[in-house]
This record gives structure tokens, C-alpha cells and sequence, in this order.
């Protein structure tokens, strides 16, 4: 799988935080970071469809997660692929070379850290945006999130909320002036208390071109105790 792709798998790879029906977009983010807390530690099987430029490739292999920031990737087809996180170091490692590009998390800008898979707290959004309720009934509620500083590169985001299963459904971002940058969508499934992502489309418009990502995850376990060496980078 090239970089460019394993790129666009990075920016795609989200594990929703979930959303209470609530009036405050701040008593609504309070239920997600109460929610998220539910899933210590995550881990599925993962199958990956992603489109550039009209060419697609597939992958599958497995994701592992630990709250709050750790993830590892094992991709086996069609070939070994190799990626940590471990909330200060990203990895992206070729095992048959052992071959390795780092990336600091720290050095990242707002934009690509809120990208980065397994956010854990719908809270650093809030340190970006100032969320107001747009819309709300019993199936839907739009959180509209205006960029706190103007002078920034960042444009409106639109979160829409499940109130029934208290997850994000769909978000959305814009530039500054109001054209599409990205956007999410999510379906679900419940594991006993929580729940977890089973399926995630994905869409990013880049200077090079858009790049598409469905990506479903198949056997999900959670809080099993998945152990800190799964996440160490050598």
C-alpha cells in the first residue's frame, strides 16, 4: 500500500464518540466524553476499500486501540504494513524491511490531529470551535461548530448526532469559505453498555485530487486488556 494511501487510511479510520440528546452542545459533548469512557480498549478485524483518482485498492488486517491515544494497524493484504501510535510517535513501518517513517503527533496541525483515528475526546474540538444546537428532534441532533479564531486556516464543522445510541453519525468540515473539505459517515453497532463503530465512509478533498475510504471492521472486541507492548515502537 503506498503512503498516499496509508495516508488517506489515517485521515479515514475514525472510532466514533458518542452524543447525548441534549438542549447545551456543552451537556451534549459532556455525554460523549462520558460515553467514550466506556471503551477502554478496542479490536476488530478491518477490511479496506480506498479510491484515488479513480483507482482503488483493498486491504484487510487488523486495528487494535487503547484510550486515550494509542492504535496499532496490521495490514496483511495485499501486502505487510505496520502502523503504532503511541499518543507522541506515529510509525508507519514495512516489516519485511523494517523500514520506517516517524512522525511526531505533537508537531501536528489542529486540522490533522482532529483526523487522526481514535480521538479521544470530543472536547478538543470544543478547544477549535464554539458549538451550537442547529437542529434537534428524536432522530437527529446538528451540532454547528464556528472556528474560535478567525484567523486560522479552519472552516465550519457540522456534527450530527444519534440521540437514540449517543454517537456521531456524520461529520462534516468546510474550509473558510464554505466549500466541502470533508466528511464522515458512520454506522454502528452496541457491545453490551457501548457503542462502536462497525462501518466508516469516508471523503477528503485534497490539492491532488479526492480520496474515498469505506472501511468496515469485522469480529469487534472490547475491554479485553490489550496489553501496552502491542503499542511499543522500536
Amino acid at each position: 500500500m503506498s503512503n498516499k494511501f496509508v495516508l488517506a487510511f489515517l485521515i479515514s479510520i475514525l472510532l466514533a464518540l458518542p452524543c447525548q440528546a441534549q438542549k447545551s452542545a456543552v451537556e451534549i459533548a459532556s455525554g460523549i466524553s462520558a460515553n467514550l469512557k466506556k471503551i477502554i480498549d478496542f479490536k476488530a478485524n478491518v477490511e479496506i476499500s480506498l479510491t484515488s483518482d479513480n483507482i482503488e485498492e483493498r486491504s484487510s488486517g487488523m486495528i487494535f486501540f487503547k484510550a486515550p491515544d494509542k492504535y496499532r494497524v496490521e495490514l496483511f493484504f495485499p501486502k505487510k504494513q505496520l502502523i503504532v501510535a503511541n499518543g507522541s510517535t506515529l510509525v508507519i513501518q514495512d516489516p519485511v524491511s523494517s523500514k520506517q517513517i516517524k512522525q511526531n503527533l505533537s508537531r501536528l496541525s489542529e486540522k490533522e490531529t482532529l483526523a487522526l483515528p481514535f480521538i479521544p475526546d470530543i472536547n478538543r474540538y470544543f478547544d477549535l470551535f464554539n458549538f451550537s444546537v442547529q437542529a434537534q428532534s428524536s432522530a437527529s441532533i446538528l451540532l454547528k461548530g464556528d472556528p474560535r479564531d478567525k484567523s486560522r486556516n479552519i472552516g465550519r464543522i457540522d456534527v450530527y448526532c444519534d440521540p437514540k445510541n449517543s454517537t456521531p453519525t456524520r461529520i462534516v468540515s468546510y474550509n473558510k469559505k464554505g466549500s466541502l473539505v470533508s466528511l464522515r459517515e458512520i454506522s454502528y453497532i452496541k457491545i453490551g453498555e457501548s457503542v462502536v463503530p462497525a462501518r466508516s465512509y469516508a471523503m477528503a478533498i485534497l490539492p491532488a485530487g479526492n480520496i474515498q475510504a469505506d472501511i468496515e471492521y469485522k469480529n469487534i472486541k472490547i475491554n479485553t486488556n490489550i496489553p501496552d507492548s502491542q503499542f511499543r515502537i522500536n
